[in-house]
């Protein structure tokens, strides 16, 4: 975990360098392995990388990893064998973290522009996701439990708040739930729909139900 609080669920700890620190892939492909003198060798792409000393791991377990090596036939085509093995988990955190415990390993994490001026319609923007007025972005926040940072830019925020799932259901299943009616953009158009908090997952479940519709 970045002190961003970007979590990296996959990343791999893929060679000892000369000064000892440990060369991690936050984002790695299926690595290589192969047997060496001393152990295992090992060769990933991805990226980015980053190095950490040996100290700051801490033990965590052990956990499937996925690997592949080169068949009896060597790098060729239908070559590689690819398997499944038990790995030491380790865990590790950057200092000084910007955002104190939030991390994407559980919330989500959003970066938003704030145009005063409102030039393409919107007071804040973001990555698949935009408010029209500071009503509506105060409404979110309340609904997904969001709490507001500064950004490095000054006309930005960031903000760490519940994640979002959507579920259909049955017209006597939404009939049954116990939450008030609130409106959403779904299928191009206004929907009516009932935010549920989900605390233990961080997550608000976003119900409705399926609209009809009919083909000529």
């Amino acid at each position: 975990t970045t002190r961003h609080g970007d979590f990296y669920g996959n990343a791999l700890i893929e060679a000892v360098r000369e000064d000892g620190t440990r060369s991690i892939c936050l984002c790695p492909y299926v690595p290589f392995v192969w047997m060496t003198a001393g152990g295992i060798g090992c060769a990933v792409s991805g990226g980015p990388f980053t190095a950490v000393m040996p100290q700051e791991l801490k033990p965590s377990g052990a956990v499937p990893g996925d690997f592949c090596a080169w068949g009896h036939c060597g790098a060729c085509g239908n070559g590689v064998v690819r398997f499944c093995a038990e790995v030491p988990l380790w865990e590790f955190r950057e200092s000084d973290p910007l955002y104190g415990d939030f991390s994407t390993e559980k919330w989500r994490k959003i970066s938003l522009y704030k145009d005063t001026e409102c030039r393409n319609g919107d007071l804040y923007r973001g990555e698949c996701i935009s408010f029209g007025s500071e009503e509506e972005f105060r409404r979110f926040l309340s609904d997904y439990e969001g709490t507001v940072f500064a950004a490095p830019d000054p006309k930005s925020v960031i903000i760490w708040c519940y994640r979002d799932e959507q579920t259909a259901v049955s017209q006597e299943e939404w009939n049954a739930l116990e939450a008030p009616v609130s409106e959403r953009r779904l299928y191009n158009a206004p929907q009516p729909v009932k935010l549920v908090k989900d605390h233990g997952r961080h997550t608000t479940v976003c119900y409705f139900v399926r609209p009809e519709f009919s083909y000529k």
